[in-house]
């Protein structure tokens, strides 16, 4: 029994899952192929060393847009490389070109396609000609076997545009949890200075702005505990400059613009940080949430994300906040690291939460029992 995944790039959260599907899948006799769409793209900076997989894999090479957040491949060439692997059950990672190409496969060999969907109801809801991408995924999942659904929020989605609930199995998205354990016992240095992290794409969706606008506000918070504030944020993009300009005109200190860094600098510096800020006014799911909380740290997490579909639990839910209320985001960030209980409540949460939901071992199970049950 063969069995392939179709996925963009090598990305250092999709690598390590690979490696745990294919050693469980060689239990059940199965071989595993991987297609990559390409090596990289401009908003995707990362480095990769295959030598550290243990996975078949190729890489395509056909003509892309890959401009700013798009990526856009017509890959031509994965009909005929599937063809040449012949594989028994193909998994194509949303709902794009390669999705086409793979479930016409499929239909033409009586294989068995799989779309692996991260898409939410409002993530959806911001794109350009709806009722057009509504239409052809609609489509694509009456050709469609199953679905692995990202979390609870992307199963809401399927179920919306026509997919069965019985076709659908959640494999929880994430990354490797145990790399980013292994600075999770160190502690900020200076227990005077609170630090605060965010790690993303430079754009206005990812609520850099308001982050700005509620540390404004708790810098200017006075307190008789002594606590200064710093602001690290980690990543590049198009709004780089502007947000600059913001700080500037703001006329804000403490802040530190990291630019992009690759997954080993973000673990070494998650070490000295106090709290993980996520405010994406909009997500598909979100995994740097998972990264912070693998390291131990406080979490709080946008509403409007993805994975917030994973955190509603009543003792949960104290991690999840609206970034478009500025007064409340700033007064959570305050609250969080200036109330020792509150401060410790999360950081025991973000534990759990890695064990109990995140875990790469769980995703890399459920993914892989969703492939069997589908070989039934």
């Amino acid at each position: 029994m063969k069995i392939c995944i179709v996925t963009t790039i090598p990305s250092p959260y999709r690598t390590p899952l690979f490696n745990r599907i294919n050693s469980l899948l060689k239990i059940h006799g199965y071989e595993l192929f991987v297609v990559f769409l390409a090596k990289g793209y401009q908003r995707r900076k990362w480095t990769f060393d295959a030598s550290t997989w243990n996975f078949q894999y190729f890489f395509l090479n056909d003509p892309k847009i890959t401009t700013g957040e798009v990526f856009f491949s017509f890959a031509f060439s994965l009909l005929g490389l599937l063809f040449k692997l012949n594989p028994d059950i193909v998994v194509t990672g949303g709902f794009s070109v390669p999705t086409i190409w793979s479930t016409l496969y499929c239909q033409l060999n009586r294989k068995k396609s799989l779309i692996w969907s991260g898409e939410t109801i409002d993530e959806n809801s911001t794109r350009s000609y709806q009722w057009i991408r509504t239409l052809f995924r609609r489509f694509m999942v009456k050709k469609s076997d199953g679905f692995i659904s990202y979390g609870n929020k992307s199963k809401e989605y399927l179920l919306s545009i026509g997919a069965s609930e019985s076709d659908i199995r959640i494999a929880i998205n994430t990354v490797d949890t145990q790399f980013y354990s292994f600075y999770s016992n160190e502690k900020n240095p200076d227990p005077t200075v609170k630090k605060i992290i965010f790690v993303g794409h430079l754009e206005k969706r990812k609520g850099i702005f308001e982050l700005i606008e509620a540390f404004s506000i708790i810098q200017r918070k006075k307190t008789n505990l002594g606590f200064k504030f710093e602001l690290h944020i980690i990543g590049d993009g198009t709004q780089a400059k502007n947000l600059v300009q913001f700080i500037e005109t703001k006329k804000l200190a403490n802040i530190r613009l990291h630019g992009f860094q690759q997954s080993d600098y973000i673990r070494s510096l998650f070490r000295s940080m106090d709290i993980l800020v996520f405010p994406s006014l909009t997500e598909l799911y979100g995994l740097v949430p998972i990264e912070g909380m693998a390291a131990g740290l406080p979490v709080l997490v946008s509403k409007y994300a993805g994975i917030s579909g994973e955190l509603h639990e009543c003792k949960y839910s104290q991690m999840l906040f609206d970034p478009k209320n500025i007064l409340d985001f700033a007064d959570k960030m305050y609250s969080v690291l200036t109330v020792t209980t509150l401060y410790f409540t999360l950081k025991m949460l973000s534990r759990e939460l890695c064990e109990k939901k995140f875990s790469i071992k769980l995703s890399a199970n459920s993914f892989t029992k969703a492939l069997v049950a589908i070989d039934v």
